[in-house]
């Protein structure tokens, strides 16, 4: 799997965006739905502005979560990301 590069800006697709479902929480809305994203997902798409770089998402979270290796966070993030534009729901 394809990480993003250090210096892309993720951002949402048109259409998408993050909403509050009336028992589920704060979800993903995309054109065909929605996606239940955990705690920790929900705080990438936040940072997923176009104008932050996969980079320094990755350093917020590292703030975030201090006690998880750095390179597990740039991992995970970076999968979560390509899985979301492969579903075209994100773009960077």
């Amino acid at each position: 799997m394809n990480l993003p590069l250090p210096q892309c800006r993720p951002a949402l697709m048109p259409g998408c965006r993050l909403g509050e479902h009336p028992t589920l929480g704060q979800v993903l809305l995309v054109p065909e739905g929605m996606l239940r994203v955990n705690e920790t997902g929900i705080k990438v798409l936040e940072s997923c502005d176009g104008v932050r770089t996969f980079a320094e998402i990755v350093a917020l979270l590292r703030q975030q979560y201090p006690a998880k290796a750095a390179e597990t966070i740039e991992n995970e993030v970076g999968a979560f990301l390509e899985r979301l534009r492969l579903k075209r729901v994100a773009d960077y």
